[in-house]
């Protein structure tokens, strides 16, 4: 199966994000982000209602090859049949070119209704920034934005356009707003919401059909490249989630008559409200009967801006791609952690915990998360080149989170902002330190994409190790499994279960056997191995009260013999974690192709202050001591040792993790073996 098929079908899962089942991507989109080559997005509104056919159909074959012809490609997004197009085949152009007005004309408000109706929509600017965000894409190129209408102030007609651009992070290359509007309160309006309004090679905001206007513009940008720094610092440095408007005037030479159009547009006005026109039907009424009473003047410079805003747009985009594929090109790594960061809240007990009561104790607020700790982990074993990737929310945690990232001298780059809450994690512990309960509020992390994951592909093609925790959607495990598998096939995969239920993701993307190592506790192990069990239509197996090695060896030897019926299975080692039972390694011995066991005893902790982090130091300082060429009984020596250090510690990771340290207890175990 290639790449394209791959990434094709990766948006074909049944796991989160749900949008991204309702997508189809042309074929011309799809060979664009498996290139990485820079994408524009561009409205269909404009065809359905902005024009008549065949001019409709014309102007956006034009306009889709200056954007071709100025080094991007264009991704012009609609809805066809209750199916999200991103890229409109030829077919589905003309589809759309054809239909005209009967086509709904689609907000963000609209976008639901459609889609469950399974009929057509063509997107505003709003719905198309909307659309276009969701998949990554940030430049948008369009005639110009709607705004507040002249009278908002008695019919509070005010464009939703205004408000996407309140809340979306897609700069929107247009010839300013409609001159139908009430420019300078549609400028007030942006301010208040917080958007840029940046001029391109002008200090004044145009006028849509006249290149100069009387209220001055936010910022003055006079290159592509000048833009493109602006849209980077913006939306991908800060993290804002405003979109941005670049307003580029209409050349001077194809600008409208400026008495005419004035004098046109306050006779549609008057017509629009003797006729008690409005809504959605305001605009298109008013750019009909601007352009008749102009004699077409207006509709001739409308297609030219239009046409100029896309090549102005395509020539942005290509240098954001620039500064994107800059970011991208990080440090190579040899160790790559994907998962969860979380604030975590702890609470510990110092008398005898009491269930459904207040207790005495203390409590941290700590950053912690499986990935970021094993991360952490790593980088004090000198690994201070690992990549993380994951995702934190846009609020003050977030602030939180990339401190503590600076205090630890851990890399930044591959953490991404969306909106929403940083995850979080809030445990009860008893007065040995043992956790009671836990709530874990981790519904940020299914925003961490395919499409956030394709940013670091090329970091993943290099990688020895990618460490991935159980939080993760089951989309973006099975993509990065599948990205690894054709690029790297090479890359060692360790998986962390994280839950029970979480565990079993790595079954349902049907990926057991595409990876190095799984780390599962007994409780992960038995869900993992009932839910094939159940699959297979075979009795469920309970677990022993008194838990016995015997058991675990069982298990451990179900859940590998039914990854190894693979043909091409990559599964070396199954580490279950027994608790005080020590822990169990499933291995191939190579000389009779058969599963062993060996057995660790757990390491001795004198006192447990707390439990949390205990497994992911284990996993750290497993991927640390494979990573330097150890063997996998060294490597769960050095892991053990980790996680006993953090069983003693206070910390989610133990600040005496060092490498000297573990070095040096590792060579004092092996002296000891020598002696016996």
């Amino acid at each position: 199966m290639n790449r394209i098929t791959n990434l094709a079908n990766q948006f074909k899962t049944r796991d989160y994000p749900h949008y991204l089942n309702l997508i189809d991507f042309s074929g011309e989109v799809l060979r664009a982000r498996e290139k990485k080559l820079p994408l524009v997005a561009l409205e269909s509104t404009i065809i359905t209602h902005g024009m008549e056919y065949p001019q409709n159909k014309e102007t956006a074959m034009a306009v889709e090859d200056i954007v071709r012809q100025n080094g991007a490609v264009p991704a012009t997004i609609a809805i066809l049949d209750g199916r999200i197009k991103i890229g409109l085949d030829p077919t589905d152009l003309e589809k759309l070119a054809v239909l005209g007005k009967t086509v709904r004309k689609c907000s963000r408000r609209d976008i639901a209704s459609i889609l469950y109706q399974k009929s057509n929509g063509s997107t505003t600017v709003a719905a198309t920034m909307l659309l276009a965000n969701l998949v990554g894409i940030k430049v948008f190129v369009t005639g110009g934005i709607g705004g507040v209408h002249r009278g908002a102030e008695d019919n509070f007609d005010i464009s939703a356009d205004l408000i996407e651009l309140g809340q979306t992070p897609v700069a929107v290359i247009c010839a300013g707003a409609k001159s139908i509007l009430d420019v300078p309160k549609t400028l007030e309006m942006l301010e208040t919401l917080g958007v840029g309004v940046v001029g391109y090679k002008t200090s004044k905001f145009p006028e849509f059909f006249f290149s100069d206007g009387s209220c001055k513009v936010s910022t003055r940008v006079d290159s592509p490249e000048e833009c493109a720094g602006l849209i980077r610092k913006s939306f991908i440095d800060m993290g804002f989630r405003n979109g941005m408007v670049v307003a580029v005037p209409v050349p001077k030479e194809q600008e409208a008559n400026a008495e005419e159009v004035t004098k046109a547009i306050e006779t549609a006005l008057e017509e629009a409200k003797k006729y008690n026109i409005s809504g959605q039907d305001v605009t298109p009424f008013l750019l009909k009967r601007v352009n008749e009473l102009s004699g077409g003047d207006s509709s001739k410079s409308n297609v030219a801006l239009i046409k100029n805003n896309a090549s102005v747009g395509a020539k942005i985009a290509v240098e954001l791609n620039k500064e994107t594929q800059a970011i991208s090109v990080y440090p190579s790594a040899k160790i790559i952690t994907v998962g969860g960061t979380n604030v975590d809240i702890v609470s510990k007990s110092h008398q005898l915990f009491e269930p459904r009561t207040s207790n005495i104790g203390a409590n941290k607020v700590i950053v912690g998360g499986v990935g970021r700790n094993i991360t952490e982990c790593l980088y004090r074993l000198g690994q201070n080149q690992t990549l993380f990737i994951s995702v934190l929310g846009n609020d003050f945690n977030k602030e939180l989170c990339i401190r503590n990232f600076s205090d630890n001298n851990m890399r930044t780059d591959g953490l991404i902002v969306e909106e929403g809450r940083t995850c979080t994690y809030v445990a009860m512990l008893n007065e040995k330190g043992e956790m009671m309960s836990a709530v874990a509020d981790t519904a940020l992390i299914d925003k961490l994409s395919p499409v956030h994951i394709d940013l670091y592909a090329k970091q993943l093609e290099k990688a020895e190790y990618v460490v991935l925790d159980a939080n993760l959607s089951e989309a973006t495990i099975t993509y990065i499994i599948r990205l690894l598998e054709e690029k790297n096939p090479e890359c060692n995969v360790v998986f962390e279960p994280v839950s029970s239920q979480k565990s079993l993701k790595i079954l349902r993307s049907d990926s057991l056997s595409k990876i190095s190592i799984i780390k599962p506790n007994v409780e992960e192990l038995l869900t993992m191995c009932n839910h094939i069990r159940s699959l297979n239509k075979e009795k469920d197996v309970s677990r022993p009260q008194k838990l016995n090695l015997d058991f675990v060896k069982r298990e451990t030897m179900y859940l590998f013999t039914k990854a190894r019926k693979s043909p091409q299975c990559k599964l070396k080692y199954i580490l279950t974690s027994m608790g005080s039972h020590g822990i169990l390694l499933a291995r191939i011995d190579q000389a009779s192709n058969k599963i062993v066991f060996d057995h660790y005893k757990a390491a001795k902790v004198e006192k447990i202050e707390d439990v949390n982090g205990a497994g992911d130091s284990f996993v750290g300082g497993l991927v640390w001591a494979l990573s330097k060429g150890k063997a996998i009984k060294e490597a769960i020596k050095a892991g053990q040792i980790c996680s006993g250090l953090t069983l003693s510690s206070k910390d989610n990771i133990s600040a005496e993790i060092t490498e000297e340290k573990i070095l040096k207890e590792l060579e004092n175990s092996g002296n000891k073996n020598k002696s016996k």
